[in-house]
């Protein structure tokens, strides 16, 4: 049998465009070890339930290990050739190699017959440690090697992936926080601002840009970003959408003018109404309308407080921005949280609540939102 991965998860991980080497695991760690099958749902494309069994692969079993160690072999870890699009998903997700931690490899089968399933299959990977906003990767090993599959975190400690054959599975997971590549930007050819005609790499923004284009939650339109452009409320919704995984939500979200939406804002707007994120106006969602600052706190405020981020207490007053009257009370309490947590300085000693959100002031919300807010 070809012994091909001992996996990990003290990582000792080389890098490199041809592939990753995975030391053992240790004993402290916290990956899953099945010592029987656990039996996890999944759901084909038709969407017909079924059973799947995640197991430890057999050549990974301890004891066959110690078998193996004890007859002299030597090749107990071996390097994990992986595709191009593989190293492009690990080199684009925004954290650092070594905060990338691979879970212990599994064989997954399907419990009885296979027959009935309709592929590609999703199932719920059982993950500890995975938080929704975080990356996971997953790699499923076919007939061209380790390949990426499709996945996102909607709920804490669960990765749901989608499988168009099964076994051997392997996780990384991101435990750290994001590697912010602006940091370190030098504003030259490689910047991604460079990609649009309307972008000033010296300008103050340049940070959150770059941020919010490197992660892929914001593009621009053609040649052009539009930084100074009013943000859209369907924009905002689809940006968090995507920051949340790309979740799926209610069918039909009961706005009387979901039809004026563009087609990408859709599921980002069943999805939020789903969360509770917005309540519409007058029964409308508005998609294609600007956002004012104050309705976009709001909806920062609701997310914060579904991810357990919000609090009722907060030590800040605002009574130190002179525009604080303008703030509408349905408002408030919204604005006072994100004070009290970061997410908003102000300008100049205001806040101006009723100016319309720029592309770029958002962008600066999302970055924060992201690397301080959730983190």
């Amino acid at each position: 049998m070809k012994k091909f991965l001992v996996a990990l998860l003290v990582l000792a991980m080389v890098f490199s465009m041809t592939g990753l080497a995975f030391a053992k695991s240790s004993p402290e760690s916290p990956s899953p070890v099945y010592s029987t099958a656990t039996e996890v749902a999944a759901t084909d494309e038709n969407g017909n339930s079924f059973i799947v069994l995640i197991d430890l692969l057999p050549y990974y079993d301890p004891a066959a290990q110690e078998i193996r160690a004890a007859e002299g072999t030597e090749d107990l870890v071996e390097k994990i050739e992986l595709t191009d699009e593989a190293i492009a998903a690990l080199a684009g997700s925004g954290y650092a190699v070594e905060d990338l931690t691979a879970l212990t490899p599994w064989d997954i089968t399907v419990k009885g017959s296979a027959a009935g399933i309709t592929w590609p299959l999703t199932i719920k990977l059982p993950v500890p440690g995975a938080k929704v906003g975080k990356t996971a990767v997953v790699l499923h090993k076919g007939t061209n090697g380790w390949e990426v599959v499709p996945s996102e975190i909607k709920v804490d400690d669960e990765v749901e992936a989608t499988f168009s054959n099964l076994s051997p599975v392997l996780v990384l997971l991101a435990t750290g926080e994001p590697t912010n590549t602006y940091n370190t930007c030098d504003k030259g050819e490689a910047c991604p601002l460079n990609a649009y005609t309307d972008l000033d790499v010296n300008a103050w923004y340049h940070d959150y840009v770059h941020y919010v284009l490197d992660k892929n939650l914001m593009e621009g339109y053609g040649e052009t970003f539009g930084p100074q452009d009013n943000v859209r409320r369907g924009d905002v919704l689809t940006v968090l959408h995507r920051f949340a995984g790309s979740p799926s939500g209610i069918d039909d979200a009961s706005f009387t003018d979901l039809a004026d939406a563009q087609d990408y804002m859709v599921p980002a707007i069943n999805w939020a109404a789903k969360e509770g994120l917005v309540e519409g106006n007058d029964g409308k969602i508005l998609a294609t309308d600007a956002i004012t600052r104050q309705e976009l706190f709001v909806i920062f405020a609701r997310y914060a407080e579904k991810l357990g981020k919000k609090t009722g207490t907060y030590a800040v007053s605002l009574a130190d921005f002179a525009d604080v009257a303008d703030v509408a009370d349905w408002a408030l309490d919204a604005i006072t949280w994100g004070v009290a947590s970061g997410l908003i300085e102000g300008n100049e000693g205001n806040l101006f609540p009723q100016d319309n959100a720029t592309r770029a002031e958002f962008a600066t919300l999302i970055t924060r939102w992201v690397t301080e807010i959730t983190k």
